[in-house]
C-alpha cells in the first residue's frame, strides 16, 4: 500500500516499517518522534475544548444579548404604552376638571345672577317701604289733624249741647213759670 507523508512524498509503508523493526535505534528515533507528535497534538486537542467552551459561551452570550435586546424592546414598548396610557388618563383628567370647573363658574354666575335679581328686588322693596313709610307719616299726620279736627269738633258740639241742655232747661223751666203762671 501506498500512502503519502505530509511533505506530500509517497512511500511504501510496510518498507517503511520492515526498516524501523531493523534497526532499534531509528525505531527509537521513530518512537520518540511519535511520541514528540502526541504530544504536540495533545496540546491541539486540549486546546479544542477550550475553544468548544468559548464558542459556547459566545453563542450564550450572543443569545443572552439577543434576549436582553428583546427584553429591552419589550421594556420599551411597554414604557411607550404606559407613557400613552399616562397622557391619555391626564387628558381625561384635565378635560373632567375643565368640565367641572365650568359647571362651577356656569352655576356661581347663576348664583350671582340671582343675588343680583334679589339684590334689586331688595332696593325695590326697600324703596316701596321707605315711600310706604313717608306715606304712612303723612296718614298718621293727617288722621292726627283728623283726630285734633274731631275732637276740636267733639268739643265744640259737646260745647253746643251743654248750650242746647242749658237752653232747653231754661225753656222748661220758662215754660214751667208760664205754666205755673197760668
Amino acid at each position: 500500500m501506498i500512502s503519502y507523508n505530509i511533505d506530500g512524498s509517497s512511500q511504501n509503508q510496510f518498507f517503511d516499517l520492515l526498516s524501523i523493526i531493523a534497526n532499534p535505534e531509528a525505531s527509537s528515533a521513530k518512537l520518540k518522534e511519535l511520541q514528540s507528535a502526541t504530544e504536540e497534538n495533545k496540546k491541539y486537542v486540549e486546546a479544542v475544548a477550550p475553544v468548544s467552551d468559548i464558542i459556547a459561551l459566545r453563542e450564550s452570550l450572543l443569545k443572552q444579548n439577543a434576549d436582553a435586546a428583546n427584553a429591552l424592546d419589550a421594556a420599551k414598548t411597554q414604557a411607550a404604552q404606559i407613557v400613552s396610557d399616562s397622557q391619555t388618563s391626564a387628558a381625561g383628567i384635565v378635560s373632567d376638571a375643565q368640565s367641572q370647573a365650568q359647571a362651577i363658574v356656569s352655576q356661581a354666575t347663576a348664583i350671582k345672577e340671582g343675588a343680583d335679581a334679589l339684590s334689586a328686588q331688595v332696593t325695590t322693596a326697600l324703596a316701596d317701604a321707605k315711600k310706604a313709610e313717608k306715606e304712612a307719616k303723612a296718614a298718621t299726620a293727617a288722621a292726627k289733624a283728623q283726630s285734633d279736627s274731631a275732637a276740636a269738633a267733639q268739643a265744640a258740639t259737646e260745647a253746643l249741647q251743654a248750650e242746647v241742655s242749658k237752653i232747653k232747661a231754661a225753656l222748661l223751666e220758662k215754660t214751667k213759670t208760664f205754666i205755673q203762671d197760668l
